[in-house]
């Protein structure tokens, strides 16, 4: 028996199911599909003035490039080449935005809105003989490749924005500690119009499976988009919302591995008699115990950052769905295999890198906000936390996604469904130390030149 209410969908979550069951080998995809874009690309995708998310054309990501290419002129001289370990000085940085007297930030030159072409956060120092806090990791000079994002001109890696940082730190300074995530989830009238369809589909197979396809997709309408945790409208949430979106889709073979060795979940079935599967993949922090000296004032992220996890679920009559504590053995060596070439998967799509150097500064924030590294360090942030002080670009909300449907056979078949989503913790990370005398050596030597301006290498 088809038990077709075992249903959800979760930021980019991707419904697969036969609605005939053994009568025919066939299988059909409802896909939510989330997409965003508000003034730059992420992930491919772009959200309209209602809300609705859908995927970018060609057109758009022609025109997104010409459009950023013609703001953000020439990169600075010193920024051109590549650093392994470029530094970053909070206080100067603070300075120099307050010097211009510009109170937003879309305004302030590119080198500060790309923080000077950082690409990660691998160590965080804290001087109090300077009243200065300084971010330290790889970075280079930028330029925008041809999806429309600002890259490393070498290395062609997304770099960090000045914007996400402060609505970390915003976040971390915010009494309530929570942890950052996105879902995307049907109504309730779409869940009740898509029961009473698939009801009529057990009872009378259609005969046209474009038609039937249809049907779904009219019957489970538009989805409801939920961010929690940071704002909506920032451009964190749509790198959320565009990774795991992205993730969702190779899982069940819709975009093609940018990749060798990274097979579809769809493709790693082997047996043509599948039973009825509610796998779940979201993707998660994957940092290792932050680094630290004995006095506090140094320390080192480490680890990949993401990790791709598993779960089956099921879904009650009424609906709800709840985590079944077990584990389908192929849908883990999907995540699995996700985790393991994610390095790999992050050169080649930009938009993995992206969701990496969030989770890098929101744990950084939840450092900094924990450890009250601003009074250690004798340093007044207060210009990034005070939202009327510094405004921040506000994007498009993702409020509603379509149901889309698709089709591959796959022998006798009952069903699947596939939902996740992406959830971190970066207080659990910033909170996990272990003492490491070799971090306070290298802070020693990350000292800013005399006439070093905010950044040097």
């Amino acid at each position: 028996m088809l038990h077709s209410k075992r249903l959800r969908y979760s930021c980019g979550s991707v419904l697969v199911l036969a609605l005939l069951a053994a009568a025919c080998p066939l299988t059909v995809y409802a896909l939510g599909v989330p997409f965003g874009f508000g003034g730059q690309a992420v992930g491919g995708i772009k959200i309209d003035a209602n809300g609705v998310l859908s995927e970018m054309k060609r057109g758009d990501f022609e025109a997104a490039r010409r459009v950023l290419m013609g703001k953000i002129g020439e990169t600075p001289e010193t920024l051109q080449g590549t650093s392994e370990l470029r530094k970053v000085s909070l206080r100067k940085l603070l300075e120099s935005i307050e010097n211009s007297g510009e109170v937003d930030l879309q305004r302030l030159p590119h080198h500060v809105r790309y923080l000077a072409g950082l690409q990660r956060v691998k160590y965080v120092f804290v001087y109090p003989e300077e009243n200065d806090i300084v971010l330290v990791g790889p970075g280079e000079g930028w330029t925008v490749n041809e999806d429309g994002s600002v890259v490393g001109q070498k290395n062609q890696q997304p770099v960090m924005h000045l914007e996400d940082l402060i609505v970390a730190l915003r976040f971390a300074h915010d009494p309530e500690q929570s942890v950052i995530s996105c879902s995307i989830d049907p109504t309730n009238e779409g869940m009740r119009k898509f029961q009473e369809l698939n009801a009529g589909f057990l009872a009378n197979p259609p005969k046209s499976h474009r038609r039937a396809m249809k049907q779904i997709e009219q019957a489970m309408g538009y989805q409801t988009v939920t961010v929690s945790g940071i704002p909506a409208d920032s451009r964190i949430a749509r790198v959320l919302v565009a990774a795991d979106y992205r993730m969702k889709r190779l899982a069940m073979g819709f975009d093609r591995p940018p990749i060798k060795r990274l097979p579809s979940f769809l493709n790693l079935l082997k047996s043509p008699e599948i039973q009825n599967m509610m796998p779940r993949w979201w993707l998660e922090d994957n940092y290792e115990a932050i680094h630290a000296d004995e006095a506090g004032l140094a320390f080192e992220l480490r680890g990949q950052g993401v990790k791709a996890m598993t779960e089956e679920e099921v879904m009650n009559d009424d609906g709800s769905r709840v985590g079944t504590g077990e584990v389908d053995p192929v849908a883990k060596k999907w995540a699995d295999n996700m985790t393991a070439r994610y390095e790999a998967l992050a050169r080649k799509s930009p938009v993995f890198a992206e969701l990496r150097n969030c989770m890098d500064l929101t744990v950084v924030a939840a450092l900094i906000a924990s450890e009250d590294l601003p009074a250690r360090a004798g340093l007044d942030i207060g210009l990034l936390l005070d939202a009327d002080a510094l405004t921040l670009p506000v994007y498009q909300t993702p409020r509603h996604v379509p149901t889309i449907t698709s089709q591959k056979k796959l022998g006798n078949f009952r069903a699947i469904t596939a939902s996740g989503g992406v959830s971190f913790d970066p207080w659990k990370i910033a909170k996990t130390r272990q003492v490491e005398a070799s971090v306070a050596q290298q802070r020693g030597s990350a000292t800013s030149p005399a006439d070093a301006p905010w950044y040097w290498n």
